[in-house]
């Protein structure tokens, strides 16, 4: 299959912007991050209605292209344009925290959906995201800085958490450190979303490290849990709704596979064929 590779160009009217050919994956590059566009064959040509956004966040793996493919069953079932971008190691070493000391990886992504909105009629205002493992970090910590933005989103299998403490240091916590000057977290909207933490009933094995990590738990089973359990503790401390959830995904290990069927249901009520 042919793969397109075109540039970010900034923001054009719609009726100016390039036609992205339907049904296939696009290797596109917005101010030097690269990321691939899935518009599916199921949505038309002229579309009235500007279609709704996945975005999809690789872990340390860097396999954008890998997640968005396994989810064009569900693009195309759901006419969901598919966003994965490509948070390189050189410019996004510590994406998953959002890269706060250097090119922000939140902001980047959003710049990314304006290049997509001028490229196809895709509605970026609000989206549905999955992450998975330093994916899962990032979506999570995005959900908490620009709640506004999210119409569902599923962190799978996070390896640490930015809990709602105020005592505790950023990424761990929510007190400021260096390169937060600009960032807001809004716990209050985001015990609002709807929002899982997912992680596969195997994905148990203690992980000690160093840091705050292990005072989270000592797995990813244990951290997932504690982070849901202290946001819906602060939801009824400060008498909010909340519609965060909590899901273990029996015989499933530490694989973004193994999540994705959950993912698909709950983001896109959309049931894979795919039993993994």
């Amino acid at each position: 299959m042919t793969v397109v590779v075109t540039l970010c160009l900034g923001a054009v009217a719609l009726g100016a912007a390039p036609h992205v050919p339907r049904g296939e994956m696009i290797d596109r590059e917005c101010k030097g991050t690269r990321y691939f566009l899935y518009v599916p064959k199921s949505l038309p040509d002229k579309q009235s209605v500007r279609a709704k956004v996945l975005v999809l966040v690789h872990g340390r793996s860097l396999n954008p292209r890998e997640y968005a493919e396994r989810w064009i069953d569900a693009a195309e079932a759901k006419r969901i344009v598919i966003v994965a971008p490509l948070f390189d190691v050189k410019t996004f070493p510590n994406y998953n925290r959002l890269n706060i000391l250097g090119v922000r990886a939140d902001l980047r992504l959003l710049e990314i959906l304006d290049d997509v909105g001028t490229a196809c009629p895709a509605d970026t205002k609000k989206f549905y995201i999955y992450g998975h493992s330093a994916g899962g970090q990032f979506a999570h910590r995005f959900a908490l800085v620009h709640p506004e933005r999210i119409a569902g989103g599923v962190a799978s299998a996070a390896g640490n958490y930015t809990f709602p403490d105020p005592n505790v240091r950023y990424h761990y916590g929510i007190d400021p450190r260096p390169g937060t000057e600009n960032i807001t977290f809004h716990v209050d909207k985001f015990v609002g979303l709807r929002f899982a933490v997912v992680v596969g009933g195997k994905d148990n094995t203690p992980d000690p490290s160093a840091g705050g990590t292990d005072t989270q738990g000592l797995s990813r089973l244990e951290r997932g849990r504690n982070f849901y359990l202290a946001m819906k503790t602060y939801a009824k401390e400060h008498k909010l709704p909340c519609r965060l959830g909590f899901h273990v995904i029996p015989g499933v290990g530490h694989s973004s596979a193994g999540t994705t069927p959950f993912a698909k249901q709950y983001l896109l009520r959309y049931k894979s064929k795919d039993r993994r």
